[in-house]
């Protein structure tokens, strides 16, 4: 390709600046029925409250708009993940706080993503409950589907011990809790 990198005028510093704000990305991983999605929406409502500009990132929504020519292979699972990374990035260049939920399953498509991430301020979030957990909330109805290569049934889903892990088998309140006393933004 030929392709050049521009030089705009408007820097990240910029952009930070006018926003008031560090761009950064917090990128939420579970299991389906984990309670990404709600923990990644309710910290944006209290971002937003704090005067803070939040773009939540989630599956299903970019799956309907940036992703919809992608299936649900192993290398369309991977392309959705990566092109989510550089949207992200792209944004947090600009100084937003994105707060990406995606069931993300694998360690090595992780490990892409933290390479597309260099030079942001990046964080992954693991968002845990037990499959068991997972099931009985269903909010989608997919575990009833019996979905084959469904994740953390008959696909793997891999933890990592080395990120920030919040258990949401309980109140949601109180994962929100820990979540901002871990980023700093109690109070």
């Amino acid at each position: 390709m030929n392709l050049s990198e521009f030089d705009f005028y408007l820097s990240k510093e910029n952009y930070e600046s006018l926003l008031g704000q560090s761009g950064k990305v917090l990128w939420f991983y579970g299991l389906s029925g984990s309670g990404k999605s709600t923990l990644a929406n309710e910290l944006s409502k209290n971002l937003f409250k704090k005067g803070k500009f939040v773009i939540v990132l989630d599956g299903d929504s970019m799956r309907k708009t940036i992703s919809k020519d992608l299936g649900f292979s192993d290398e369309d699972r991977r392309q959705n993940l990566l092109r989510m990374a550089e949207l992200a990035k792209f944004l947090a260049s600009k100084g937003v706080i994105v707060l990406a939920s995606f069931i993300t399953p694998l360690k090595n498509i992780r490990d892409e993503i933290s390479q597309v991430m260099r030079g942001v301020d990046f964080e992954f979030i693991l968002v845990d409950a037990d499959i068991s957990v997972c099931q009985e909330r269903d909010p989608k109805g997919l575990y009833k589907k019996k979905i084959k290569n469904f994740t953390g049934i008959d696909s793997p889903f891999e933890k990592d011990v080395d990120h920030l892990s919040i258990d949401t088998t309980y109140q949601i309140g109180d994962c929100l809790s820990k979540l901002e006393n871990h980023l700093g933004l109690e109070g």
